[in-house]
């Protein structure tokens, strides 16, 4: 199932999915990887995927490094659509809540450049009204802060997003924690590196 994604999984673009046993897999374009990172169930973490040279791939949970891996295939993030999925399935159109993810999320981040482990683990990490990211940050692509609580729609932050995205499937509920951010994170980049994150927890 897509966690986050950015173009169009399968064709072009990235995506973080979650396989059978929440194992989190990072997409490249057509091609993919499963890393041996395990998402843990029933806790709010802020996971992120870091894509470096030659498609070699980190991902960190709350600013630590649990692995790292290699996509195959040459990067396809100037391929890329500009289409995001949030829990979705990456389709024609942006859509929020469209897939099975079985859990909660919040702050989605997707950057064109690659964050730094300190950076995962101070300001990214943060939620909005407690002095995290401002939404107009250089490099910050797309950043849904999911403030709202539920809804069809959520208020979109970045440079390449619409202002607001909507769900295709009804009322899309995410979760709010304190201080501490779960997530899955997707990396996209329009030049050799670049990071993603969203915020996750899952409960399977």
């Amino acid at each position: 199932m897509t966690v986050l994604s950015y173009g169009t999984p399968g064709s072009n673009g990235v995506a973080l999915r979650l396989q059978p046993g929440n194992i989190l897999a990072v997409y490249q374009g057509a091609n993919y990887a499963n890393s041996s990172y395990v998402l843990p169930a029933d806790a709010w973490l802020f996971v992120s995927a870091v894509r470096g040279a030659a498609n070699a791939w980190s991902i960190y949970e709350n600013g630590v490094l649990k692995a790292t891996l290699v996509v195959p295939g040459p990067d396809p993030s100037t391929k890329a659509s500009g289409k995001y999925s949030l829990a979705g399935q990456g389709g024609s159109v942006n859509e929020l809540g469209n897939g099975n993810f079985d859990g909660k999320l919040d702050n989605a981040q997707i950057w064109t450049v690659a964050r730094t482990p300190t950076q995962l683990s101070t300001v990214d990490m943060l939620p909005v009204y407690a002095n995290g990211l401002l939404g107009n940050e250089a490099g910050l692509l797309f950043y849904l802060p999911l403030t709202e609580g539920h809804g069809n729609s959520s208020a979109a932050l970045g440079s390449g997003a619409a202002g607001t995205e909507f769900s295709n499937s009804g009322t899309f509920r995410w979760g709010q924690r304190a201080c501490v951010p779960v997530a899955s994170a997707t990396s996209s980049s329009t030049s050799s590196t670049g990071t993603s994150s969203t915020g996750t927890s899952s409960t399977g």
